[in-house]
């Protein structure tokens, strides 16, 4: 009985631990992974996931127009073919693309080619909107453990993550501009999710956001901007 028990726990105690480390910011078993960048120089990088949507993306990309700001756009496949000519609005202004899957599933316990269908896909979809720059990763609900991470790893695409995400701790345009002013600091990569509902929470704090950190002097950059000026690069663990 003794025996049993303690195979119980030690199952649970590893159901836990591989829990806690598919959502974990700061490892990955394979590949490059960045929540932030350590800097002294002023910059954040601003990033959106979801999307892009007809209504919203215009309202984004107005608020960024108007204080000529650049920010990373992690899109879905399935979004981009709902609506394309979103994404090349985005391409056209200048913003940084990047990968948030092609269905937005969480990529824990998937096939290996479900995995590479949902990269290569929104790939293949950003590309035929003529975007040219780097295409990076971002996991859906930031869950992933061996197979994502393993294919991360194969094709050299670093997966990028944040250290501030208001929406997870606090709801309401006003917490959410009050928690990204206070969590804030040189080389934060900030997520937002502004492309759903017209009530939206996030979109309604961007513009109070963008102008408070500009007041604060921080410079807004896309993500591939703030690892170039840094010259910091995710570092690839078990790299051939």
């Amino acid at each position: 009985m003794k025996k049993i028990f303690f195979s119980i726990v030690g199952i649970i105690v590893i159901c836990f631990g591989f829990f806690y480390l598919s959502k974990s910011r700061s490892f990955q078993f394979f590949g490059g992974m960045v929540n932030s960048i350590k800097t002294d120089k002023n910059m954040v990088a601003l990033t959106f996931d979801d999307g892009p949507t007809s209504g919203n993306s215009e309202r984004v990309l107005e608020i960024l127009a108007r204080h000529a700001v650049k920010a990373s756009f992690f899109v879905i496949g399935q979004e981009i073919e709902k609506c394309p000519e979103c994404l090349k609005s985005i391409i056209e202004a200048g913003h940084q693309v990047g990968n948030h899957s092609y269905s937005h599933q969480r990529m824990v316990f998937k096939t290996p080619s479900f995995i590479q269908e949902e990269i290569k896909k929104t790939d293949e979809l950003i590309r035929n909107a003529s975007y040219s720059g780097e295409i990076l990763f971002r996991t859906p609900y930031g869950k992933r453990l061996f197979l994502a991470t393993y294919y991360l790893w194969k094709y050299r695409k670093p997966n990028v993550f944040f250290d501030v995400e208001p929406e997870t701790y606090v709801a309401g345009h006003k917490n959410i501009v009050d928690y990204v002013l206070q969590n804030t600091h040189s080389g934060s990569i900030i997520l937002l999710h502004p492309m759903y509902g017209t009530g939206n929470q996030s979109l309604a704090g961007l513009d109070e956001i963008i102008s408070s950190l500009k007041a604060r002097w921080f410079q807004f950059v896309t993500v591939d901007e703030l690892m170039k000026a840094t010259g910091v690069r995710p570092n690839f663990w078990f790299v051939r």
